[in-house]
């Protein structure tokens, strides 16, 4: 009887043994996938949190330098007006995120942008206001995708977009409108009847000026295709293609009739008309904000299919450690039942 008994003690042991093998490593490797999905499920939600809040900012970027050409001119500002672009982008929560390089940022800068509404500043003035706040404002796109975790993106793909979007795209409608501006500044240095020194260095500094915003220009629409032809060349998104290429098409386009590359073998500056630049203008802003969007709305594409994978990988590592824990019930109930049996 004894040698029996002992027997079953050992097999029971045996069991219990090779319960363990199999549970422990497997609940210790789960254990490690389930809380790599759950730091990566969270970086792809502070990358998404960080779409919003962009789409907004550039947005109001935009309507800051919209607002800069009509002070500029001594124009009425175009409506919504900066107030309600503000108010935008407070609705996306940016004042609140837990970051400090991006929510105590906004709520610095939020107040320069609404001062903007009351003031009265006109020519040079309002060129130097509204530029000092459009700085700022990029500064608060670098600091999103800095505290979103969007700049040093993993995949290819949606690095190349985020460059593309929200570096090179941005300060391109910042420095097109300081160039419509300064080339209306540069026109209006010729009004007086009669030219005096003063005057020929004003125009040649604004020349200058334009020259300089010009080649920004250049430097900048070169950068932003070289990082949309990485992404096109990159993914693997079936409608990241097909619903960005024309809105590029037409924005590579627009910025070559706003701001025309010079030849190296240029002698001299031609300054164009202050019309014929604020008439592109009035074609560039329009279609960079209808690629903005559309190009957040692919990248948040991506991230969105990012996420419902790490999702699914941690039901499946919740299904497999139930499951795990169902039959080391089972192989436990059978062990306890085998303790009242027949010696």
């Amino acid at each position: 009887m004894g040698t029996v008994a002992a027997r079953r003690r050992g097999r029971r042991i045996a069991v219990v043994g090779l319960i363990a093998a199999a549970v422990i490593p497997a609940v210790g490797a789960a254990a490690t996938v389930w809380d790599n999905s759950g730091t990566s499920l969270a970086s792809v939600r502070a990358e998404r949190r960080g779409i919003q809040y962009l789409g907004q900012t550039v947005k109001l970027l935009v309507s800051v330098a919209q607002a800069q050409s009509a002070s500029v001119r001594d124009l009425p500002p175009a409506p919504p007006g900066l107030s309600t672009a503000v108010a935008a982008v407070d609705a996306t929560g940016l004042s609140s995120d837990p970051d400090p390089g991006a929510g105590t940022l906004w709520t610095q800068i939020r107040p320069q942008v609404l001062a903007l509404t009351g003031t009265s500043a006109t020519g040079e003035a309002a060129y130097r206001d509204y530029g000092q706040v459009t700085d700022l404002l990029l500064q608060q796109i670098t600091a999103i995708d800095d505290a979103s975790g969007l700049v040093p993106d993993s995949r290819a793909d949606a690095y190349h977009l985020i460059d593309a979007l929200t570096v090179w795209l941005p300060d391109m409608a910042v420095q097109a409108g300081r160039y419509d501006d300064q080339v209306t500044l540069a026109a209006s240095t010729g009004t007086p009847p009669s030219a005096t020194a003063q005057t020929d260095s004003a125009r040649a500094a604004a020349t200058a000026q334009v020259a300089v915003l010009r080649d920004r220009i250049a430097v900048d629409a070169h950068a932003f295709v070289t990082a949309l032809n990485k992404v096109f060349r990159s993914t693997g998104s079936a409608t990241l293609g097909p619903h960005l290429l024309g809105d590029v098409d037409l924005v590579n386009t627009d910025i070559n009739a706003l701001a025309p590359t010079a030849s190296a073998i240029d002698e001299a500056l031609v300054v164009p008309s202050a019309s014929t630049v604020s008439q592109g203008r009035k074609a560039f802003d329009p279609a960079v904000q209808v690629l903005e969007k559309a190009g957040l709305d692919e990248l948040d594409k991506l991230l969105q299919a990012r996420e419902a994978g790490y999702e699914r990988q941690r039901e499946e590592v919740a299904a497999l450690l139930g499951g795990g824990a169902v039959l080391a019930a089972l192989a436990l109930a059978w062990l306890w039942s085998q303790r009242g049996a027949p010696r």
